[in-house]
């Protein structure tokens, strides 16, 4: 009695074990190196408030909606957001993007967007009459590495990559091009400035320039480090661009930002040049 007890026991064992023969552990992925990526901006110049925050974009069929599948996307930032890298993968070669303003989900926006199929994209809205810039992140053929410069070695520089998207006023770019440059204090000269480099080239409205080397001292002691770089900005006559203050009275453009060696960083020119209150500025999206 005790040995047909057991029976069916061992029955339903063995066929468990039969069952997990016939099935493997699957990891399904889809490689999205080949795929069209992008990542969408929000440069239109406007205040900082609440009732001008997109919460939710439509981008082809795919909705990204606070909070469900998506944080806020406040004035001058983008999304994906969270962490750097990251890429919104798109199916179609012309798309619709729409955004939507506000916890009401006012329509504010709603354009094609001309993809480069299989590539990895900027996608900013600076205007919301206006279709929006689309450029190429300027990654490398196997699609996430960048070009690198043979006479610096990779624990000390960064790369930085200029945009200008700075109005005049309300509905007039800013005219002429404009020429970005950075220098740090250096240990090797007793704490002294460096010589002001040029950041890219010069690069008009609408424009970005190249993925550009910013070099700071190779830290001690580490494999990674980082240091204050000053940036300014020259206008076509090679004076520094002067831009309106709170205050309504214009001074030279100056600002400085933490790089960290082997980042890649996008600085966007942004906001009314003569506007005391839509101040021009510059927005840092870290893209690597």
């Amino acid at each position: 009695m005790k040995i047909l007890k057991y029976i069916p026991l061992f029955m339903a064992a063995v066929g468990v074990l039969s069952s997990c023969e016939k099935h493997e552990i699957e990891f399904p992925m889809d490689n999205v190196n080949s795929m069209t990526q992008v990542q969408i901006h929000y440069f239109v110049p406007t205040s900082t408030a609440t009732a001008n925050n997109i919460y939710k974009i439509e981008l082809g069929d795919q909705v990204y909606v606070q909070p469900n599948n998506a944080s806020i996307m406040s004035t001058y930032n983008g999304q994906p957001s969270g962490s750097v890298g990251l890429f919104y993968t798109v199916t179609e070669d012309e798309p619709v993007l729409r955004y939507y303003l506000g916890p009401d989900h006012k329509l504010a926006y709603d354009r094609k967007v001309k993809l480069i199929h299989g590539r990895k994209q900027n996608v900013i809205v600076y205007d919301f009459d206006k279709d929006p810039l689309v450029i190429d992140t300027g990654y490398g053929e196997n699609g996430f590495t960048f070009d690198v410069t043979p006479s610096y070695y990779t624990d000390s520089i960064g790369y930085v990559r200029f945009y200008n998207l700075m109005y005049e006023t309300e509905g007039v770019p800013y005219q002429g091009k404009i020429q970005y440059q950075a220098h740090y204090k250096s240990r090797w000269l007793d704490n002294d400035w460096t010589e002001w480099e040029n950041v890219g080239e010069p690069i008009a409205f609408g424009e970005c320039t190249s993925w550009a080397p910013v070099k700071i001292d190779q830290p001690q002691g580490a494999a990674y480090g980082q240091t204050y770089v000053y940036y300014r900005i020259l206008d076509e006559e090679g004076n520094e661009l002067q831009v309106m203050g709170q205050n309504g009275k214009y001074s030279n453009y100056s600002d400085y930002w933490t790089l960290y060696v082997g980042r890649r960083y996008q600085h966007f020119l942004r906001g009314f040049r003569s506007d005391a209150t839509i101040r021009a500025g510059v927005s840092v999206w870290t893209q690597l």
